[in-house]
């Protein structure tokens, strides 16, 4: 079943249509250093968990002008946007391509009702609402 809703999270989201996502040179660089860490065996949950360990809290991260767009912050995190990322992570690992394009599918999928942004109020504010 765990299988399935992966295999289904991955499949629906390589279906969306995405607006470009708001990210620096830093968060691609982040994007990498994980995948070497990756590499070398550190694929379970927890273990992408304590990857981001050292990363410093930062409120708001998502947000910015009226503009809703996909934001990429590996720099800085929230609890949420540490669990939204530490999944997309996760995810990213069960599918064949591990691009930084990939993740950024992956995660607009968990962040908005059903992968489609579409304002604000698309955006996932609670856990609950997965």
């Amino acid at each position: 079943m765990k299988r399935a809703f992966v295999l289904a999270v991955i499949c629906l989201s390589a279906c969306l249509s995405q607006a470009q996502p708001l990210y620096q040179d830093e968060d691609t660089a982040i994007f990498r250093q994980w995948m070497q860490y990756a590499d070398t065996g550190n694929r379970e949950i927890t273990q992408i968990a304590l990857f981001f360990t050292d990363t410093p809290y930062e409120g708001g991260t998502l947000e910015g002008d009226s503009t809703e767009r996909l934001r990429i912050n590996l720099r800085r995190l929230d609890c949420f946007t540490f669990v939204e990322n530490v999944i997309a992570f996760h995810l990213l690992l069960q599918g064949d391509d591990p691009s930084f394009e990939r993740f950024c599918e992956i995660l607009q999928y968990i962040r908005y009702r059903g992968g489609i942004l579409n304002g604000y109020l698309s955006r996932l504010h609670y856990t609950g609402e997965w």
